[in-house]
């Protein structure tokens, strides 16, 4: 027979064997976490023809000739890649990420394991797996799975979908190289007060010991880690209502902002200690300068002392050239006298100088400092506006062709503008049948007058006479037309009249400036601009008598009033405005000449030429200061009471006013220290009041002085006498006998640990997970509903439960293979170990008591699973080159059967 036949039947068989590969691959392209498989082929024993020769002297080697027998299968070899994870939205669905795919989630076949030691791990250097006989003890069989679509049972039990248990991790808050038995560390007591501690070995040796204890100390608690003390804050005064309610409250939460999970419940009655605090320090003052004051414009500052305290400072002369004052210490009042009418005339330097010698005269050491400009007194003068005017007709008015119109006052007359704004026109009329050749209309409401002529006979001066009377007396009693001269066409001889218009303007009527007050009197001017800007001034606010002085000042006829000046009791308001109105039209009177002013036959003014008042005088505000007020001289401050039998003596000074000295912290092993608080106006003195002769009165006193420099306060403590009290049983032993708390417990049920403060593993045993419907707290025995959960991506399980609290239920465990491609499959996306697999290496939990290899594994993801890393682009070209490797194979074995008949047939 044919050797090439029996090659090709080797190659169907290979060749169906990886067909069979390709299509178990193809039908699992949608199984979760499924890996491919590839098949590989090895040729057959090969035949020799002629065997190989080596080379001689006289010819070359030759190589040996070999007839292959065929082909056969190699191995079917896993390919282990990690798949593309799938986001599912499903919480208990998990994939892990490892980029590698040689990491698997454990499960077991076999009992519930819930007991330490059942199913035992070793995490040393080097050994991470399980022994064979814990695994043989345990009952269970362990499989190795990649599918993360996790179930619950009826009792929370953390399944796959076929029913097989997840294994992991118990964890706890304590020391996880203990013995997890739950126990409560032994009671101590301190201050007359009991600790209870709740189950835990976080707090064993610790001891419990007072801290602040001062009056109105916040109730608070320290935890100090490196000493084992827990540190407890709060009022312990005689009036302080502190209760073991607030105290057990303070150690909790500052517990858990250490990370400790262990609980401590405070009993009994809280002590109450004497002498904690002093009363507020009073009594202290510098020397101290009195408040500031201002007169007239200018601040008056005081050097330190009380000596002017109550004094006032006032104005009396007001128009002195020289700047003097006078002290009068029996009415307490400094009296300062100057020019104060005229802006400038007296300086902040004089009011200073004069203040200060006048001080010196009556021996008195406070000294005044002014600075400032000095303000005229307010409500001495006043300027009249340049409102008043002069009487004066209006312009001469000229339109076209000569038309032109003028213009006269008339005696007696003030209203010279009652003709500003008329329009006078001319125009010629033939029509017009007027003896005069002329006619005229006026109309007062629309200011027009209308002039219409037959031709240039008509009388000039009538038509002004006409149109007067029709203006009526209430105008011509003021203004007149003068002349009016007719527009006439001087191009042609004789002239012709022609039309033309003029407008009326720039007359100005009679009027007074605004009356003005000064003093609370007011003063009306008489009408014309004699009184245009004039100042009326105060020149003496304390005359005995009423008295005015007229300043004028320009040439006749424009002579004008520039100042009037006033005197009169203004300071006690004793000022008769009938005398002053007199007085003042008197000196008004005696200037007349001066004015261009003309008398009456009499010799008097005109009523129309007097100025005229009105209303009462005032006072004058602003001529005295308030009181000097809040000097101070140096005084030494006392405080009442002592603090822990120490009492204490201050230098001079107010700095310290206000504050209370108190103790702070008393425990054993605190330097001597103080704490200013400026804020709240406290000394805080620390120490170590526990052990006798730690705490010295030198060494207090020398404590708050720096404190109080520290603080930029000059005063100081001068003594500190007494004797120091030693504070006595405030302090417990250490605690002892807490044991851990495991969250899977022995019985399955799950205990309480902080999945919000740091967790371990108890990595040396595998058990059931379970995600439970309720957990409880060991420390009170109360039952929590689990309300969520969540997995982390170091697989450990954290519930959500009612009231907010974070439960650590379990950490999910993994696993790897040295050769990850020899395990098993065992069907259901199940694997198990084999012979050339090699044992399985076992992640250490989180916080592993042993050799910690967790870095080399990847992270478990939440609500994501692994799809297959079937490539079906990949199998389907090896579909097409396997069929036809087949068939080639196929047809050899044909062609050897061709050839078989050829040869049988040569017999015929």
């Amino acid at each position: 027979m044919l050797r090439s036949m029996y090659s090709g039947i080797s190659g169907m068989k290979a060749n169906q064997t990886k067909l069979d590969v390709i299509g178990n691959n193809i039908s699992n392209v949608g199984t979760t976490a499924f890996k491919a498989s590839t098949a590989k082929f090895k040729d057959m024993l090969s035949q020799n023809i002629n065997g190989a020769t080596a080379p001689t002297s006289s010819q070359g080697g030759r190589n040996a000739s070999q007839v292959g027998l065929g082909v056969q299968l190699s191995s079917i070899d896993t390919i282990m890649t990690q798949g593309n994870l799938q986001t599912t939205n499903r919480s208990l669905d998990v994939a892990i990420d490892d980029g590698c795919g040689n990491q698997f989630l454990m499960v077991s076949k076999g009992p519930e394991i819930h007991k330490d030691t059942t199913l035992e791990v070793s995490h040393k250097a080097g050994s991470h797996g399980i022994s064979d006989q814990s695994l043989s003890s345990s009952g269970s069989e362990i499989m190795y799975t990649r599918d993360g679509s996790f179930i619950l049972d009826r009792d929370g039990n953390l399944l796959t979908s076929d029913g097989y248990r997840v294994l992991g991790y118990s964890l706890t808050n304590d020391d996880n190289t203990q013995l997890p038995t739950g126990s409560s560390s032994a009671t101590v007591s301190a201050a007359g007060m009991d600790f209870r501690f709740g189950p835990g070995s976080q707090l064993n040796g610790y001891k419990v010991v007072l801290g602040n204890i001062g009056k109105g100390t916040a109730t608070d608690a320290t935890i100090d880690k490196a000493e084992k003390k827990i540190i407890i804050h709060g009022d312990f005064s005689s009036d302080s209502s502190l209760k073991p309610e607030q105290l057990t409250a303070a150690i909790n939460k500052q517990l858990s902002a250490a990370g400790i999970s262990q609980r401590v419940d405070v009993s009994g009655d809280v002590p109450r200690y004497e002498g904690l605090a002093t009363e507020s320090i009073s009594g202290g003052s510098n020397a101290t300068a009195p408040n500031s004051i201002s007169i007239m414009g200018v601040p008056f500052k005081f050097s330190e002392g009380s000596e002017l305290n109550d004094y006032t400072i006032q104005i009396g002369k007001i128009n002195d050239s020289r700047t003097t004052a006078k002290v009068d210490k029996n009415e307490k009042t400094i009296t300062i006298n100057g020019n104060f009418v005229e802006a400038g005339a007296t300086t902040a330097d004089n009011l200073q100088d004069a203040v200060n010698a006048a001080l010196r005269s009556e021996g008195i050491k406070q000294t005044v400092k002014c600075t400032g400009i000095v303000s005229k007194i307010s409500g001495l003068s006043a300027t009249a506006n340049t409102s008043g005017t002069n009487y004066a007709e209006p312009k001469e008015a000229t339109g076209a062709n000569d038309f032109k119109v003028t213009f006269s006052k008339v005696a007696g007359g003030e209203k010279g503008a009652v003709l500003n704004g008329y329009s006078i026109s001319f125009a010629v009329d033939s029509t017009v049948t007027d003896a005069d050749n002329f006619t005229v209309s006026v109309n007062k409401q629309s200011k027009t007058i209308q002039i219409k002529a037959k031709d240039a006979t008509i009388d000039e001066g009538k038509l002004a006479q006409v149109i007067n009377d029709k203006l009526g007396e209430d105008i011509t009693s003021h203004v007149k037309i003068d002349t009016i001269t007719i527009p006439k066409d001087g191009s042609v001889t004789p002239p012709k009249l022609t039309n033309s218009s003029v407008k009326v303007a720039d007359g100005v009527n009679l009027s007074a400036p605004d009356t003005v007050s000064v003093g609370g009197i007011g003063l009306s001017f008489p009408k014309g601009t004699m009184y245009n800007g004039v100042e009326v001034q105060i020149v003496d606010i304390d005359s005995k008598t009423i008295d005015a002085e007229i300043v004028p000042t320009g040439t006749k006829p424009n002579a004008k009033v520039s100042k009037i000046m006033i005197k009169g009791n203004f300071k006690d308001q004793d000022v008769d405005i009938d005398v002053l109105q007199q007085k003042i039209n008197d000196r008004i009177k005696e200037k007349a000449n001066d004015l261009d002013l003309h008398l009456l036959s009499n010799g008097e003014l005109a009523d129309a030429d007097k100025i005229n008042l009105s209303g009462s005088a005032k006072p004058i505000s602003g001529l005295s200061s308030s009181a000097i007020m809040g000097g101070q001289d140096n005084a030494t401050p006392v405080a009442a009471g002592s603090v822990l039998g120490m009492s204490f003596k201050f230098s001079e000074g107010s700095a310290l006013n206000g504050y209370t000295i108190k103790v702070g912290n008393i425990s054993a092993g605190t330097q001597t220290s103080a704490d200013v608080d400026t804020t709240g106006k406290t000394i805080t003195i620390n120490g170590d009041f526990v052990t006798a002769g730690r705490v010295t009165l030198n060494g207090v006193k020398s404590a708050i002085n720096l404190a109080l420099q520290n603080k930029g306060i000059d005063q100081t403590v001068k003594e500190v006498t007494g004797n120091i009290t030693q504070m006595n049983n405030v302090e417990s032993i250490s605690t002892t006998g807490g044991t851990p708390i495991q969250s899977i417990n022995e019985n399955g049920t799950i205990s309480f640990v902080n999945g919000a403060l740091d967790v371990r593993a108890y990595d040396g045993n595998l058990k059931t997970l379970k995600i439970p419907d309720s957990v409880v707290d060991p420390a009170t025995g109360e039952t929590l509903k689990v309300q969520s959960f969540t997995i982390e991506k170091s697989g450990v399980i954290k519930c959500k439960l009612e009231g907010g609290a974070t439960a650590a239920v379990g950490q999910i465990a993994l696993a790897s293979f040295k050769n990850a491609e020899g395990l098993t499959k065992n069907g259901n996306n199940l694997y198990s170990q084999s012979a050339n697999s090699g044992a399985a290496i076992i992640k250490a939990g989180i916080g592993t008591a042993g050799d910690d290899n967790s870095g080399a594994f990847g992270n478990i993801e939440q609500s994501m699973l692994e799809v297959s890393n079937v490539d079906l682009a990949e199998q389907f070209t090896e579909m097409i080159t396997t069929t036809r490797s087949f068939q080639a194979s196929s047809k050899m074995i044909n062609t050897g059967d061709e050839i078989l008949q050829d040869i049988i047939n040569l017999k015929r």
